[in-house]
C-alpha cells in the first residue's frame, strides 16, 4: 500500500477533498490538476506492507507564478530631508526590481540609492531637492511576467511658527491718572497692558 500525504497547506488530492490518499499496487502517482500557488508545499509518500516498516520519502512542490505588487508606499518629505519609497511584490522565482522616473531608469547615483532584498525594493533619497518631487515607477519581473506600480514623492511644507518681534515705545500725552489699565489690541500682534508710564507685554489667553 502507498499513502501520499501533504504537510502544511499543499494539495490534498486531485479533487482537493482529503489530506491523504491510499493506492494499491507497485507504482502509483498523485496528479494535481490546475495547481495554484497555494498548493505549493511538502508532500510525503509512505510505502508500507505487513512484512516491514514503512518507507517514507518527501518531495517539495514549488509553484512558479508571475509577480504581483503587494505594497507600493508613497511618501512625503521636505527639501533637505531624507525620503524613502517602498515597493513589495510576491512572485516565484523571486522578482528582480527596477525603478524609473519619467521613463528613465534610475541607478544608485547622485544621492539616490536602491536596495532590493527578496520581495522588497527601497528607493532612498539622501537629500531631497525640488527635482526629486513627482512620480516614480517600480517594476517587478521574473521569467513568467512583469508588473509595475506608481509611487509619488510629495513635497511636505514645514510649518514655521512665527513669534512677534519689535520694541515698546514711550507713549505721550497720557492722563496723569488712569482708573484702570488700558489694553491696546493691535491686529495680529500680542496684547499689551498699559499702566501709567510703562508698557508691559501680556500673554494673550
Amino acid at each position: 500500500m502507498v499513502v501520499v500525504e501533504e504537510e502544511g497547506t499543499g494539495p490534498r488530492r486531485a479533487d482537493h477533498t482529503a489530506r491523504s490518499r491510499e493506492f494499491e499496487g507497485e507504482e502509483e502517482y498523485l496528479e494535481i490538476l490546475g495547481i495554484t500557488r497555494e498548493q505549493s508545499g511538502k508532500y510525503e509518500c509512505k510505502a508500507a506492507n505487513e512484512v516491514a516498516s514503512a518507507d517514507v520519502k518527501q518531495v517539495r512542490v514549488t509553484v512558479n507564478y508571475p509577480p504581483t505588487i503587494t505594497e507600493s508606499k508613497s511618501n512625503e518629505a521636505a527639501t533637505g530631508r531624507q525620503a524613502l519609497l517602498r515597493c513589495e511584490a510576491s512572485a516565484v522565482p523571486t522578482p528582480d526590481f527596477e525603478w524609473y522616473r519619467d521613463d528613465t531608469r534610475i541607478n544608485s547615483a547622485n544621492g539616490l540609492e536602491i536596495k532590493s532584498t527578496g520581495s522588497q525594493s527601497l528607493l532612498m533619497v539622501a537629500n531631497v531637492t525640488e527635482e526629486h518631487y513627482g512620480n516614480y515607477t517600480c517594476v517587478a519581473a521574473n521569467k513568467l511576467g512583469v508588473t509595475n506600480a506608481s509611487l509619488y514623492l510629495y513635497k511636505n511644507k514645514l510649518t514655521v511658527e512665527q513669534h512677534p518681534t519689535g520694541e515698546c515705545k514711550q507713549l505721550k500725552n497720557l492722563p496723569n491718572k488712569l482708573a484702570s489699565p488700558l489694553v491696546i489690541v493691535p491686529s495680529e500682534q500680542p496684547l499689551y497692558s498699559l499702566t501709567h508710564d510703562e508698557v508691559l507685554p501680556r500673554m494673550q489667553m
